[in-house]
């Protein structure tokens, strides 16, 4: 048996590395492989740098009041704040401020008034003035028995202003404060008063209002100098305290709160030694916020990508995911124009800034995450790669968990959001369309991340509905960040998209008019193009707009000599008549170069430009090559070089531009025929096709043999709509019957005596000829 599962094992291994093996071939042939390393490579070791050096990740923390799933041990020495001790020490530096009570200008002035008052009348026995100092009927009463009974009530006046001078001189306070002050162990009170600066007393210097010390104390001085009269001593003493009633310091409550409270604030909270390998929360032990504490303050200082191993192990698999994604990105993306320089950096960059987003979004509201990856995915849409902003969007949800790692995330309703979001945004052609995209993804992220938590019972039903409604919000404001952004990467990426492709295909743009103006028969030309490449392009699942919009300009360069082209003729004599074979060929050739000369002076995109320069590849321009043979009268004559009269190229590396080649090859070439049947435009278009097949001008274009018969076949069918069979009108008798007739016999009389016309720079010349004279 073991011997059985021996074999088995190395079976299954031997066909392991047997595919493993054939990926590696495979990449190491394919040129687009290179070209991805190459690019992306940089981007994906400087994103795993940044998060290496820059970045923190955080402790997994368990859920307070439930027990914990694990151990947690302190991975180095760290502090954290004890909340208990800062508060205790809050506390105390609060209590040591003193108690702020604010001096009562009005009742000192009030008492100065009334004990004015009451010298007065002690002095000139005036009772009616004692009744209006004294409000109740006892002071009133003590007053009488003074008057009635004092000896010398000069001496009576002089002490009694010395006495009540002494308690003048010093703050009153109320028997309740002063009982407050004692008990919280005060020896000073702070007095703030308005017209000068705050200031300590003592609370020996302070005068308390009760009835019972005030009465104490105000005995002693009054039996000082009458000892001897006890009922003039209770009389004084009952008017020497209802003068002295009322408190000039009062607590001020709110300003000494302020005060205790910048104070606590203002003390620096406790903290902690934790040592290295301390346990700080054992497996199954109740979490409480103590233990929330120290771990936040753990993983917040120390838990460093470049201290830690795991987190090293971390950013291998977060470049083992990078390449995943290319790896799939040359797999599916083949006969994609998605390996040129500019198109894999911007990738890169995107790659880079968007596994930023994803990182920072962590110190934010959720809904932050949502924006780097809807932003990808409507980039690479609005460019024409839907299907690499799905690889480029999964590669990103992939990688969630590693950069917010430990920190568990769902990856589902993310997932769910973009890939509606690459629906939405497919054939994007207007910058409007992505402010109604973004309201769908919005309303797509709400209902799965709404569906998500009522599932799992993750929150409660009203914060389910809040927390759906930030995400939802994230996925709209993702569509005006690009369309924010959009024109920077168009403009300095040299990006086709296709909302700027549509821009290009308004038949009233600059270049167009012009075109039109300069060369009316190449502008005709260039829109039949159009239409059979478009035809074409949607046959094999190519970017048609790109195909359509780029046959538009293909030929702008014939502006510079137009009436050296057959199209702009007019029936006028040919300019090429009285040229060597080989300076016309050089006249046709710098079609080619002014046209991109031209596309540069009118910023066309670097698509359209690719699209001018290869439309021809490096064919042969057949009828001044076999032209210049005829006139040396030998069939290899020095001094004729082939490569002379070829197109320098290169050669088509997308499917657009080759498809705009056999569109343009086969609406010049049937032009030529004297009669458009469906069996001559058939083999004419077929035969320019193997033409192009034979001289490798399909090489570079990542063409099928499946995808060139598509395209052969759809503009076979375009032509024929084109040259359809028309009834032939009954002709009348009338004189204007007649000249047409006349018109028309000539025509044919002067056809049979000259050569039929040609699309000069046409390799379908010769078959041309031919179905013509057949």
């Amino acid at each position: 048996m073991s011997v059985l599962k021996s074999k088995k094992t190395k079976r299954i291994n031997r066909e392991n590395i047997s595919v493993l093996s054939s990926v590696l071939q495979y990449i190491r042939k394919d040129d687009n492989a290179v070209k991805s390393g190459l690019y992306l490579t940089p981007f994906f070791l400087l994103t795993g740098l940044i998060l290496i050096l820059f970045l923190k990740y955080e402790v997994r923390l368990p859920k307070e009041g439930f027990p914990a799933e694990k151990s947690y041990y302190a991975l180095d020495d760290f502090y954290y704040v004890d909340p208990d001790l800062t508060t205790i020490e809050k506390q105390k530096a609060a209590r040591k401020v003193l108690p702020v009570y604010e001096f009562d200008v009005e009742a000192y002035e009030d008492l100065l008034g009334r004990t004015r008052m009451i010298f007065e009348a002690l002095v000139h026995d005036n009772i009616e003035a004692a009744k209006d100092v004294f409000s109740w009927p006892k002071a009133v009463s003590a007053y009488q028995f003074y008057v009635d009974r004092a000896v010398d009530k000069q001496e009576v006046l002089i002490e009694s202003q010395a006495i009540i001078s002494r308690y003048l001189n010093r703050y009153l306070v109320s028997s309740k404060d002063f009982d407050s002050l004692e008990s919280e162990g005060f020896y000073f009170l702070t007095v703030s008063r308005k017209d000068s600066e705050e200031k300590s007393v003592r609370l020996s210097d302070i005068h308390v209002i009760d009835s019972e010390r005030l009465r104490r104390s105000l005995q002693d001085d009054i039996a000082y100098f009458l000892p001897d009269e006890r009922k003039i001593r209770a009389t004084l003493l009952q008017i020497y305290i209802h003068v002295l009633s009322k408190p000039t310091l009062n607590f001020d409550a709110a300003l000494t709160e302020t005060k205790r409270k910048s104070q606590a604030d203002i003390q620096a909270d406790v903290t902690k030694l934790v040592k290295k390998g301390s346990l700080i929360l054992e497996r199954g032990t109740n979490v409480t916020a103590l233990h929330l504490r120290q771990l936040k303050s753990m993983g917040s200082g120390l838990e460093i990508l470049n201290k830690n191993p795991k987190a090293f192990s971390m950013i291998v698999l977060f470049l083992f995911h990078s390449y995943l994604f290319c790896l799939f990105m040359i797999m599916f993306c083949r006969g994609r124009d998605v390996f040129t320089p500019h198109f894999l950096l911007t990738t890169g960059i995107m790659y880079l800034l968007a596994n930023m987003g994803i990182k920072i979004s962590y110190y934010f509201p959720g809904f932050v995450l949502i924006i780097p990856l809807v932003i990808s995915i409507l980039f690479f849409a609005i460019l024409g790669e839907t299907l690499l902003g799905v690889l480029f969007t999964m590669a990103l949800v992939i990688n969630i968990p590693v950069i917010y790692a430990p920190i568990s995330i769902p990856l589902t309703p993310f997932l769910i959001g973009a890939l509606f979001s690459a629906v939405f945004a497919h054939n994007i052609m207007k910058r409007s369309q992505l402010l109604r995209v973004g309201v769908f993804t919005g309303l797509v992220y709400f209902l799965a991340f709404f569906l998500f938590d009522v599932m799992y019972e993750t929150r409660e039903i009203n914060e389910a509905v809040r927390y759906a409604g930030t995400m939802a919000f994230g996925g709209f404001i993702s569509s005006l960040l690009v369309m924010g952004v959009l024109p920077l990467f168009e403009h300095f990426f040299h990006l086709s998209t296709n909302v700027q492709l549509l821009e290009l295909s308004d038949l009233n743009h600059p270049l167009l008019r012009r075109l039109l103006r300069e060369a009316p028969g190449t502008y005709h030309h260039s829109l039949m193009v159009g239409a059979l490449a478009e035809s074409a392009a949607d046959a094999i699942g190519a970017n048609a707009l790109l195909a359509r919009v780029g046959a538009y300009y293909h030929d702008t360069g014939k502006m510079v000599n137009p009436a050296y082209f057959t199209e702009n003729e007019m029936g006028r004599k040919g300019k090429h008549e009285n040229l060597t074979p080989s300076m016309s060929s050089l006249i046709v050739i710098a079609h080619i170069k002014d046209g991109v000369e031209i596309g540069k002076k009118y910023k066309l995109s670097q698509k359209i430009m690719d699209i001018i320069q290869q439309h021809h590849g490096t064919s042969l321009i057949s009828y001044f090559y076999h032209k210049a043979l005829e006139q040396t009268k030998e069939k290899e004559p020095e001094g004729i070089e082939e490569y002379s009269f070829r197109y320098p190229g290169p050669k088509p590396n997308t499917k657009e531009a080759a498809i705009v080649m056999i569109a343009d090859s086969s609406e010049a070439a049937s032009r030529a025929l004297d009669e458009p049947t469906s069996s001559r435009i058939k083999g004419l278009v077929s035969q320019i096709v193997n033409d192009k097949i034979l001289d490798h001008q399909f090489d570079e274009s990542q063409l099928t043999f499946r995808d060139i018969s598509a395209i052969t076949h759809s503009i076979i069918t375009s032509l024929n709509g084109m040259f359809h069979f028309r009834v032939e009108y009954p002709q009348g008798e009338s004189g204007r019957d007649k000249g047409r007739e006349k018109d028309k016999e000539k025509d044919k009389e002067e056809n049979k005596k000259q050569e039929p016309r040609v699309y000069l720079e046409d390799t379908g010349y010769q078959q041309a000829k031919q179905n013509s004279h057949s």
